[in-house]
């Protein structure tokens, strides 16, 4: 049946910034004159990488302990880690290994006894600079939040008495994307 012991989740994150080399000074373009390098050089590319293993999911059941607690579990009766699947009418664990605990009883199963969905996300910024003089410059930028769209599914359904019980029916973290303009003198 395994332990009931909270399994350590996991979490990286890392950030890249690229200058592409296009434009006067640089490996493509050096020799551009000052029209061309204001529209081709100056191109900066720089993301954040995110990518994190599910939160923990405590299993929930009605308080048939008659004690008004509000830590009330169900009875873990097996492994309960099944499936894996998302969306309505499916579970994301073996439902089956959860029940519902007998009356003036708590139930056993411990806190964060299931894991998530995992997730991750690459969030992109692209900028150009147009530089006016030493100390004046123009920065325009793009930032995509989200770029590949990856879906980010919230908590599924964790009491073990409702119908929808261990299915996961929606997600957040849609594409956006943004635009700035900065001026430094």
């Amino acid at each position: 049946m395994g332990t009931d012991v909270l399994r350590l989740g996991h979490s990286l994150v890392g950030n890249f910034v690229y200058v592409l080399l296009i434009g006067r000074g640089r490996a493509v373009g050096g020799d551009w004159g000052p029209a061309a390098n204001a529209l081709l050089g100056g191109w900066q590319v720089s993301g954040i990488v995110t990518s994190k293993s599910g939160f923990p999911w405590t299993i929930r059941g009605p308080d048939r302990s008659g004690t008004g607690s509000r830590g009330f579990r169900a009875n873990r009766v097996g492994d309960g880690r099944g499936t894996r699947q998302v969306g309505p009418g499916t579970s994301w664990f073996d439902t089956a290994a959860f029940a519902d605990p007998a009356r003036g009883t708590f139930g056993n199963a411990g806190v964060g006894t299931v894991r998530g969905p995992r997730y991750g996300t690459i969030d992109t910024a692209i900028e150009k600079s147009f530089q006016f003089s030493e100390s004046r410059r123009l920065q325009f930028r793009t930032e995509i939040i989200n770029t590949f769209n990856s879906p980010i599914f919230n908590g599924g359904e964790r009491n073990v008495t409702s119908t929808r019980f261990g299915e996961i029916t929606s997600a957040q973290g849609s594409r956006r994307i943004q635009f700035g303009l900065r001026y430094e003198f």
